[in-house]
């Protein structure tokens, strides 16, 4: 008895666990199935906008004067007078007397040449009235002796006598227009409206012929040399041409806004234009240099404006080509080989990429600016501003909820 419950209990035990299976399996909820769910890249999209943009070039440089020159005498002396603008940063006027060499000397010098002029006049009107004399007793003794030689020397008439002192009072009279010159030349006027730099000499002083006194610039124009890169060059009209081949009014002259701080704070910008490039380009960097000029810089019509002054930094920007039927982008919009990602709406209403091909004319900074006429893109179409690593042509993609434009 006891064998056989040993062998029927593990059977019995088993049956009901089956039994228990069967049932709760028989009466336990199906699990609910969903339709699998097709997860799209969400982008953002820029709608492309046609317009017509104007370009600028930024560029840098230092403001420098259109003239600047040193002050040389031209006779030697002590300075014995310095104008009240003798002094670095002094302003004066065109015309106006700067400094005087002591003229003593030169006065001397003069009353010399004046009494040379007065003894060389006199002696070609005493050699003119013996000219007179000769050839009046050569007319007589003709009229006595005609078989004598009907022509008389040159010495017996005295027109070598006569010719000898008229070359000395053109002499004596080119000593007296020296000797005034010099006299001129003891005060040293300023040949433009202008500040001076340096000085090198004061009252005093001694000064030779030739030796520097001052450095002076004028005031009427500063200048400021631009570089600008060989790339940015087809986006401005320089002044390129031989003078011959085009006059001043077909000659471009791009506009400059210069930007500069003084005193902590940014002044109001200088307008001024391109006038010229310089005669080579630079071998080291390849750029080209071009010079703008800004009138009136120290703003002597508007008095409370600061200058423009000598040494100043600037920025500048200028005025450039326009274009027409542009379209701007951020740059990383733009692929590689100029390829950007249009978002094609399909006829079940879905949004799909596709590449395609922009001209890219410039970029600058964080934008790309692009030629809708020679691009596979039109004013309208939607384009990927979104960074997408993985793309694949035709791509299902779904717009950013926050808006379709930014």
């Amino acid at each position: 008895m006891k064998l056989l419950l040993k062998i029927l209990l593990p059977i019995v035990v088993v049956l009901a666990g089956v039994a228990v299976f069967f049932m709760l399996s028989s009466t336990r909820k199906q699990p609910r199935t969903r339709p699998p769910v097709r997860e799209l890249l969400a982008i953002r999209a820029l709608k492309l906008e046609a317009r017509d943009l104007r370009v600028s070039i930024s560029s840098q440089g230092t403001i420098r004067p259109r003239t600047e020159s040193t002050l040389v005498p031209q006779v030697s002396g002590v300075i014995t007078w310095v104008s009240d603008s003798w002094a670095s940063g002094g302003f004066f006027a065109k015309d106006e007397t700067l400094l005087k060499v002591d003229p003593s000397d030169y006065e001397l010098s003069l009353a010399k040449a004046e009494a040379s002029v007065a003894q060389a006049d006199l002696r070609l009107a005493r050699e003119e009235q013996e000219a007179d004399v000769a050839r009046k007793e050569w007319e007589s003794l003709l009229k006595i002796d005609p078989t004598m030689e009907r022509k008389a020397s040159p010495l017996l008439l005295r027109e070598p006598q006569v010719a000898e002192a008229r070359a000395a009072l053109n002499a004596a009279r080119a000593g007296l227009a020296k000797a005034r010159l010099d006299i001129s030349r003891t005060e040293i006027r300023a040949a433009f409206d202008g500040r001076i730099r340096e000085t090198f000499a004061d009252v005093g002083q001694f000064v030779n012929q030739g030796t520097p006194a001052a450095r002076v610039y004028s005031v009427d124009f500063a200048e400021v040399r631009l570089p600008i890169n060989d790339s940015d060059l087809s986006f401005i009209n320089l002044p390129l041409a031989y003078r011959n081949d085009a006059s001043p009014e077909t000659q471009p002259l791009p506009e400059v806004l210069l930007y500069a701080r003084f005193g902590g704070k940014e002044l109001e910008p200088w307008k001024g234009r391109i006038v010229r490039t310089e005669g080579a380009i630079d071998p080291q960097s390849r750029m080209v240099h071009a010079v703008a000029q800004v009138p009136d810089p120290y703003a002597r019509s508007n008095p409370q404006r600061p200058p423009l002054a000598v040494g100043l930094f600037v920025k500048a920007e200028i005025s450039g080509r326009t274009f027409r039927n542009i379209a701007v982008l951020p740059r990383k919009a733009v692929r590689e080989n100029g390829l950007v990602l249009v978002a094609e709406k399909t006829d079940q209403g879905e949004h799909r990429l596709i590449s395609r091909k922009a001209a890219v004319i410039r970029l600058k900074g964080d934008e790309a600016i692009i030629n809708l006429g020679a691009s596979e893109v039109a004013a309208g179409d939607l384009i990927c501003i979104s960074t997408v690593e993985v793309f694949r042509e035709k791509m299902a993609v779904t717009l950013d909820a926050s808006g379709e434009t930014e």
